[in-house]
């Protein structure tokens, strides 16, 4: 059984193991509107759907990632000013654009050099980019 996480005075939440899936991340979301840290190690995670007006910092550990999904849930969250990527594959590259956005970690990812660049050019906020490239 799975623990349900609401309230409306949680800003932080560090979810991970290999059995939380897709809709675990919804309901948090709904349960947790006011939430704006937001880190995930979830290996089992297929399209995790993200979307706040609220979130400010969000982290994926240890992670399959689609490109896609990550452009859309970047997209969905005007707010967010810091994305991590830890330990994360890319099944496809994504395209990192925010308003907001003023850091873009990522550390032994496959993520490519073209999309850091595209970041720099489509983020204006952003000022700190940390990159370790995966081997």
């Amino acid at each position: 059984r799975r623990p349900k996480i609401r309230g409306q005075g949680i800003r932080v939440i560090l979810l991970g193991g290999d059995n939380i899936m897709d809709e675990v991340i919804n309901q948090i979301l709904i349960g947790c509107p006011n939430l704006e840290d937001f880190m995930l190690s979830c290996s089992h995670l297929k399209f995790p759907k993200i979307q706040s007006d609220r979130l400010k910092m969000l982290q994926f550990c240890n992670m399959p990632l689609d490109g896609d999904i990550l452009t859309n849930i970047v997209n969905a969250c005007p707010k967010l000013t810091s994305l991590s990527l830890c330990d994360c594959v890319f099944s496809k590259q994504p395209f990192i654009q925010g308003q907001s956005l003023s850091t873009l970690h990522s550390c032994n990812t496959n993520i490519a050099d073209e999309v850091v660049q595209a970041a720099q050019q489509n983020c204006p906020t952003l000022k700190d980019i940390r990159v370790s490239f995966f081997v």
